[in-house]
């Protein structure tokens, strides 16, 4: 362990781990059940926009952080650097996880914009589902990261549970516009 923390100066990982757990199942829970999660297409967008540009601004920050090996700014939790620079903070050791988020949400914007321009064509039509398969997995790799802050570093970063609780709320955002694209594909009934 790097750092002296104790379990109980570490609660705002695990508020942001509670948060994205209880909203990973609660976004499944309604992906697959007969409940209506859909948001207004215009709310939607300018949600979903809207978290997509924080996250890549965190992203961008974190990544260049990594990157140039610097000292982040962590204002209150001040172990950022802790984490970043721990073996946990590259992705089979040589990828920082910085870049896979910078590189998903770069996906997720391309992939918005192109679904909201585009109608007719595979990728417009297949957006949502792609959107939704990112966001899901930014969201289990949030959980399990968020985990190794909490339990193994004891150690928290602002801007990695930042990033854990935006991509979440896109997974949460992605379920809505999945939902309104897939409705009856999705639907327990028709299967």
């Amino acid at each position: 362990m790097q750092s002296t923390e104790t379990l109980s100066e570490l609660w705002p990982g695990w508020l942001v781990l509670g948060f994205v757990v209880l909203a990973l199942l609660y976004g499944l829970a309604a992906l697959f059940s007969n409940r209506t999660f859909v948001i207004p297409l215009k709310r939607l967008n300018l949600l979903f926009s809207l978290v997509c540009a924080i996250g890549l601004g965190v992203a961008a920050y974190i990544a260049y952080v990594q990157l140039f090996r610097v000292q982040a700014i962590c204002g209150p939790l001040e172990e950022c650097n802790t984490v970043l620079q721990s073996r946990y903070a590259k992705l089979l050791g040589f990828v920082p996880n910085s870049v896979i988020g910078l590189i998903s949400y770069l996906a997720l914007v391309f992939l918005w914009v192109w679904h909201a321009r585009r109608k007719g064509d595979w990728l417009a039509r297949h957006s949502p589902l792609l959107i939704l398969a990112i966001t899901l997995l930014g969201t289990l790799l949030s959980v399990y990261l968020t985990i190794l802050q909490v339990l193994t570093l004891r150690a928290l970063c602002i801007w990695c549970l930042s990033s854990a609780v935006l991509i979440t709320m896109l997974f949460l955002l992605s379920v809505s516009l999945s939902q309104s694209n897939y409705a009856p594909i999705l639907n327990p009934d028709n299967l």
